[in-house]
């Protein structure tokens, strides 16, 4: 991925989205496969796209320059990319509450691929939890698990975290209470 975002950063566009599409072709994990296709996009869209996409996936920009950024770039892009990205670095900086609505603007417009789509129910679901909304957060991991058996597995852990945070009855599949993270205030 680096040789790919250095033939980014040297102007070298058709040989970077080259290599990111052979990076996307391999097996990876989800948040590298992720980058990649979001970096994809950003060459395969228009200039103004592709500079606000540098600026917030390689520029080195603070977070709060990041969410300027995506915000900037959902003004531009007609999907939730730009909601998404400014509600992914909001939710670093543990601001979950301000979160929420970017996510569910994401939601709304929808994501360019299902691995970010995948990701957005996945963020939602976190959010929820993290607003102490069990109820809509349980739901959200509900509709998670028939996608995958890796997401099956960890809307169990989640819903485990929620029936603690509930009930404050540690769960026989949690290995001890601090599995669970408390709810944010």
């Amino acid at each position: 991925e680096q040789y790919a975002d250095a033939h980014w950063t040297l102007g070298n566009l058709a040989e970077a989205d080259a290599l990111y599409g052979e990076l996307l072709d391999i097996p990876r994990t989800d948040g590298a496969a992720r980058q990649s296709e979001v970096k994809k996009l950003a060459l395969e869209g228009t200039d103004a796209e592709r500079t606000l996409l540098y600026e917030i996936l390689l520029g080195r920009s603070p977070s709060p320059v990041v969410v300027h950024l995506a915000h900037s770039l959902a003004a531009v892009r007609d999907d939730g990319l730009g909601p998404y990205l400014e509600a992914r670095q909001l939710m670093g900086a543990s601001r979950y509450a301000l979160a929420l609505p970017l996510l569910e603007d994401a939601k709304r417009l929808g994501l360019p691929s299902v691995r970010l789509d995948q990701e957005l129910s996945r963020l939602i679901g976190i959010t929820f939890f993290a607003n102490g909304d069990f109820g809509q957060s349980a739901a959200t991991w509900r509709a998670r698990t028939g996608t995958s058996r890796a997401a099956q597995a960890e809307a169990q852990r989640w819903l485990e975290r929620i029936d603690y945070a509930q009930t404050r009855a540690v769960s026989p599949a949690l290995p001890d209470p601090s599995s669970a993270p408390p709810a944010a205030p």
